[in-house]
């Protein structure tokens, strides 16, 4: 149906190039804007959305919090006609530490109106959605504009307490920003202060506008930077845009501070600007030491996939496809190649009434030479292009099969009434199809004329479709030669058609040999066809009209912009493997009715001309082919809380906690259709306290942002005889800050535990509640039966550095008395700690203390002394270890071992010193970046840990080399 193309010729640049793609284009930022697929299609069997994610690189960071690693994550729903291919190909993005923030433009650039002093000058509704994307926050908001007073409120779309706030530019007129800065709920300040600029096109007129907003520095609370990033800016101008210069920005470099970097190398095609392609293609990414040792290097492959243009199905496009992956290890000595296969044949699925049918394509195929020009529109073509095969380095395979979504349609009835009185146009080519109702070979010699007769009355018009095709043509009889000169001709006719009709027409012709296909509106009853001739010939005709698919009728309706779920995962031992060793089969009809499915269509509004819509499925079956059993799905969608009428909108609660799906309930069966478990949901919603509603897509809803302020459970399993031991579970938040305040469980027995806890605002923390750091429990209570059993608080007691003072335990018999179990007395710059105690006498505050050295630039642990003080240590002993520990982290890998070797000594000459000798001492080395190299325990007993150039654990030693534990890693190289 389609093939891959593995080299780009330049023809295959032309056909690329030959549409100008961005125009209308609501997401500007390809690249970037696809990451909005995830908040508003995520993962989930309700949806139909695989989790199909590989780490790529990850670095820490000097916070145990934050991670900087990059991963590569597919998602179907980037695979749309309209969707451009990214940086790392069709239908996957790079997702992680690489924060930003993209717009979706929505009926219209919010800041067109730019200057107060034009004529044409209207304070307009802003209604364009920002999407955050940053490690393991993400979300969305939008502005709301008071129009009177032309002020501005930033509402998130997504319930979340992370704080969002922004710069604006100097013009009052409208607003444009500058720069955002988000807190999340830990106190971490995330910093996007470099843009893209893209162009809205007007007309023949292109405007600039910051279309999306990169990360450039992560904070801790003190501004002490963790994280910064590099970027490739391009610049560029376009002779038809209003004046001013646009840009691409292109993630190159992370920095995670005293832990080392990661780089990105990128090839630029001029040719990509105007494509379905993005300009910039990932050709390795590389992580290094902070010494700038390389500790693994990525290496990607692409091809092109061919596909049809969307905007003429006689031409096509190509999209960028991923290939491969190969890993190198530290030295690049050796690597590991990940490959992925995409699919070129479509589903094995029929959704046309007659195989090999859809439409009336199959008309004329001969003159494409195509098939998949109808992939637009035929669901069984939908998946080409879809991911199928990954076959990892160790040689196993996991096969995805994808399908066309389906919902059902609320009025189905009335639908399949609509389609049958109408046959003349395709309303649904599921439905309704060509039957053939005539053929014959004709030769005018015997015959010019031929009967056929159309369903239904003489009231009654259908689309009558005639291929025609010519075999010979005779010739003039000797001597005879036409004044014009042209040559004999073989034409037919419908001899009662009307040819002014607006629908008759011919679809397509070919030159001699003749190939003809021609359609006709024709009433009900006999009619003729006649062959036209001066000299006559032989052929073939057939004849088609419109009809309806026989019952039963699958209330399944399917549109060419709604994506693909999975149908299927298969997992194979290697790639020759004929059966799979494990698979997962998904099936999305309802349970409690047959011939329909379970999906629900969602249509919030409209952007750029285009409906906004998507699928949910209220019904999921998962078969496992393992067991032979299944597990039953149902999830709650919008239509369980439907719209209200309003004065402007209609009202319409809690859809975007119901438009991807909230689960109600989950049985699992065994292959004998017998229940073994069950689980039962209910909630309790609540909107956020914002004073306005937001228009849903600029649509005909309006809407408040909901989040889930009660969940409660009810699990059951069954024995043979249908026994069930019951358990339940309840979870309640907090209106203020989305926090989980209390836990409870129920269990069969009848017995009850619950757990409560406090956060800052609880707590009245205002140094805390200052910095956003709301999502940090700071006093935890568990009771049993009613009765508190344990209950412990974290202190915050120094306000001028918000980290943990001490933690407090309370006596279960006597609340109001409590004793420090744990003192937090000395933190470093980095806030690590250096000097704690344990178990502190509560008259003298004094406890055991416990002093750890911080070493590799105060990176790692290196020492660890229990029953010494800070005080207690010398400093020249200190820095003695800190300084080899530096250096070793800093050492090339020529050098590498010799440092290693220097700070093992310098380690033991710690250890065994004779002011330490009442303490007890345990010390550390590593290899930045991939793990732990050496312990020496109080003990003296010496491990030793190997890894390999991969940097995986390979062995763990004693001293005397003997090997404690060997881990094999058996991949193809």
């Amino acid at each position: 149906m389609r093939k891959l193309i593995f080299t780009l010729s330049i023809a295959l640049i032309n056909i690329c190039m030959g549409q100008d793609f961005e125009t209308g284009f609501s997401k500007p930022v390809a690249s970037v804007s696809s990451l909005s697929t995830y908040t508003n299609s995520p993962v989930s069997f309700a949806t139909g959305i695989p989790d199909i994610s590989f780490p790529v690189v990850s670095l820490p960071t000097n916070s145990k919090e934050i991670s900087a690693g990059l991963t590569l994550s597919y998602h179907p729903k980037n695979l749309l006609s309209s969707e451009k291919a990214s940086e790392v190909g069709l239908g996957w993005s790079l997702l992680g530490i690489n924060g930003v923030i993209s717009r979706e433009i929505v009926q219209g650039l919010d800041e067109k109106y730019d200057d107060a002093a034009n004529a044409g000058y209207i304070k307009n509704e802003f209604n364009d959605i920002y999407y955050y994307n940053i490690g393991e926050y993400s979300g969305k908001f939008r502005m709301i504009r008071d129009i009177a007073n032309n002020t501005f409120q930033l509402v998130k779309l997504t319930p979340s307490n992370v704080k969002i706030e922004y710069v604006r530019n100097s013009n009052t007129a409208t607003l444009i920003f500058n720069s955002f800065k988000i807190t999340d709920d830990k106190g971490y300040i995330y910093i996007f202060d470099k843009n893209s600029v893209s162009p809205y096109k007007e007309g023949a007129v292109s405007i600039p506008f910051k279309s999306a907003f990169f990360l450039t520095k992560i904070y801790d609370y003190k501004m002490q930077e963790l994280v910064s990033f590099d970027y490739q800016v391009d610049t560029y101008t376009q002779p038809s845009a209003s004046p001013g210069t646009f840009q691409n920005c292109k993630l190159k470099k992370i920095w995670s501070k005293d832990n080392g970097s990661i780089e990105i190398d990128y090839t630029f095609t001029e040719a990509y600007k105007n494509s379905m392609n993005d300009p910039y293609e990932v050709n390795s990414i590389v992580s290094k030491s902070n010494a700038g040792n390389i500790l693994a290097k990525f290496e990607f492959t692409y091809g092109f996939t061919e596909f049809t243009n969307p905007y003429d199905y006689k031409d096509s496009i190509s999209k960028r496809t991923l290939w491969k992956i190969k890993k190198y290890s530290s030295d690049l000595s050796k690597n590991e190649t990940t490959q992925f296969e995409y699919n070129n044949s479509g589903s094995s699925k029929e959704y046309g009434a007659i195989p090999g049918q859809f439409k009336d394509y199959f008309l004329c195929d001969y003159i494409s030479h195509n098939p998949g020009t109808n992939e637009i529109e035929n669901p069984k073509y939908f998946s080409l292009g879809s991911l199928k095969r990954v076959i990892s380095p160790a040689g196993g395979v996991v096969e995805y099969n994808f399908e066309a979504n389906e919902y059902a349609h609320k009025e189905f009835q009335q639908y399949m009434t609509d389609l049958t009185d109408n046959m003349v146009y395709f309303g649904d080519p599921q439905f309704q199809y060509l039957k053939p109702i005539y053929s014959a070979d004709f030769n005018t010699n015997i015959s010019t004329t031929y009967n056929f007769a159309v369903s239904g009355n003489t009231s009654q018009y259908r689309g009558v479709y005639v291929k025609y095709v010519v075999n010979e043509i005779y010739p003039y009889q000797p001597g005879f030669e036409p004044s014009d000169g042209s040559q004999p001709s073989l034409n037919f006719t419908i001899l009662d058609a009307n040819f002014n009709d607006g629908f008759t027409g011919v679809l397509c012709s070919t030159p001699p040999p003749i190939v003809s296909s021609t359609r006709f509106m024709l009433n009900g009853g006999t009619h003729t066809l006649k062959i036209q001739s001066p000299t006559g010939g032989k052929g073939h005709f057939e004849i088609y009209e419109m009809t309806i698919r026989d019952l039963p009728h699958r209330n399944a309706i399917i549109k060419k912009d709604q994506g693909l779920r999975i149908e299927s995962i298969k997992y194979y031992e290697n790639y020759y493997s004929q059966t799979p060793a494990k698979f997962e089969r998904f099936a999305y009809d309802k349970f409690d009715e047959t011939n329909s499915s379970s999906g629900e269509n969602i249509v919030e509004g409209s952007t750029q001309g285009y409906l906004v819509e998507s699928i949910v499925y209220q019904n999921v079956k998962v078969f496992n082919g393992d067991t032979g059993g299944y597990t039953k799905y149902y999830y709650k969608a919008p239509s369980a809380y439907p719209s209200q009428p309003g004065p402007y909108y209609k009202y319409w609660p809690n859809v975007n906690i119901t438009k991807g799906g909230l689960i109600e309930k989950k049985e699992v069966f065994n292959m004998g259709n017998l229940l073994l478990a069950s689980e039962n949901y209910d909630y309790t919603l609540a909107e956020m306290n914002v004073p306005n509603y937001i228009p849903i897509a600029g649509g005909d809803y309006e809407t408040k942002t909901a989040w889930i302020k009660e969940q409660r459970a009810t699990s059951k399993v069954f024995d043979q005889n249908a026994r069930a031991v019951t358990t339940s579970s309840e979870l309640i938040k907090s209106a203020d800050d989305f926090n989980l305040v209390t836990e409870r469980a129920t269990n069969s027995d009848g017995s009850t535990q619950e757990k409560s806890y406090k956060y800052a605002r609880e707590k009245n923390q205002t140094a805390l509640i200052n910095a956003n750091i709301l999502g940090v429990p700071l006093e935890t209570q568990v009771t049993k039966n009613g009765t508190v059993v344990a209950k412990s608080e974290i202190k915050y007691d120094n306000p001028s550095q918000l980290y943990p003072t001490s933690v407090i335990a309370f006596t279960p018999d006597n609340l109001t008395s409590s004793y420090t179990g744990i003192k937090y007395e000395v933190y470093d710059e980095k806030g690590h700690v250096v000097q704690y105690s344990t178990t502190p006498d509560s008259s003298t505050g004094i406890g055991v203390p416990t002093t750890i050295i911080w070493g590799y630039n105060k990176t790692m642990p290196i020492a660890k002394i229990d029953g010494a003080t800070l005080a207690n240590i010398p400093q020249n002993l200190i820095d003695a270890i800190v300084n080899a520990s530096n250096e070793d982290a800093n050492a090339s890998p020529a050098d590498a071992q010799a440092k290693e070797d220097a700070l093992l000594a310098q380690l033991e000459n710690f250890k065994n010193n004779t002011a330490l000798s009442g303490f007890s001492v345990s010390v550390y080395t590593y290899n930045p970046s991939v793990g732990v190299t050496n312990v020496l325990p109080p003990n003296g007993i010496r491990e030793i840990y190997v890894y390999d150039s991969f940097g995986r654990l390979e062995k763990v030693k004693d001293v005397n080399g003997n090997v404690l534990k060997d881990y094999q890693y058996n991949y193809k190289q």
